[in-house]
């Protein structure tokens, strides 16, 4: 029977050079990747894109500013719109008074009624 110590077994070197040859090449191609992805981040210079960006973010602003404190109708859905002030205003001066704020809904169609259907003989 074979011991642990055995010295018929073939003997290993001491380096894994395998091993090594493999970590090098993976670690040259992580740093060419970095140094592409670096390079090509140099060519993109903030300008046109940034400052439309900021001319329509500028422009949403004004557009929600007006809405939610202008006066308007919509004949689209025949609804009129309010400041969000004055709206918070007679909601609270209603659940004051002690009574539910009065909320328009727009009207509904009224749903077709059912005729009861005749057994059929």
């Amino acid at each position: 029977m074979a011991s642990i110590n055995d010295d018929s077994s073939p003997e290993r070197s001491g380096i894994p050079w395998g091993t090594i040859a493999s970590t090098l090449v993976l670690l040259f191609l992580f740093v060419g990747l970095l140094a592409i992805m670096m390079n090509a981040m140099r060519h993109i210079e903030p300008g046109e894109d940034s400052q439309a960006g900021e001319k329509q973010l500028q422009e949403v602003r004004a557009f929600n500013k007006d809405v939610l404190t202008s006066e308007g109708y919509d004949p689209q859905t025949k609804t009129y719109r309010v400041p969000v002030t004055r709206a918070m205003e007679a909601i609270a001066q209603a659940g004051a008074a002690g009574k539910p704020p009065y909320l328009p809904v727009a009207p509904q169609a009224k749903p077709e009624e059912k005729k009861p259907e005749e057994k059929k003989q």
